[in-house]
């Protein structure tokens, strides 16, 4: 259910691929909801029918996705801290065999 729930959505599946790839550091990543939105558009998805068009929509769809993306071992969540640009999420990927 939860690879269904993945696959029909747009961020869901854009945080898969890119926690998946290569291009994921290895210890997690961490930003603002605008930098998170500028690295999950680089690859043309910010053009896609049904990508949010701001970092606070991209906010939104991941918390509607939340569950499904816990349960493939994907965690994006609130940091303590902030910076100039705004507050501080951290994604990070521990693999679920």
């Amino acid at each position: 259910m939860n690879d269904a729930v993945l696959d029909g959505h747009p961020v869901a599946g854009a945080l898969r691929d890119w926690t998946a790839s290569s291009a994921f550091p290895p210890g997690g990543w961490q930003g603002t909801m605008g930098e998170l939105h500028r690295q999950l558009s680089n690859d043309g998805r910010g053009f896609a029918e049904g990508w949010p068009k701001t970092p606070a929509v991209l906010s939104a769809r991941i918390r509607q996705v939340a569950p499904a993306l816990r349960a493939r071992g994907i965690h994006v969540a609130r940091t303590s801290g902030s910076n100039k640009h705004g507050k501080v999420y951290a994604v990070t990927h521990d693999p679920v065999s």
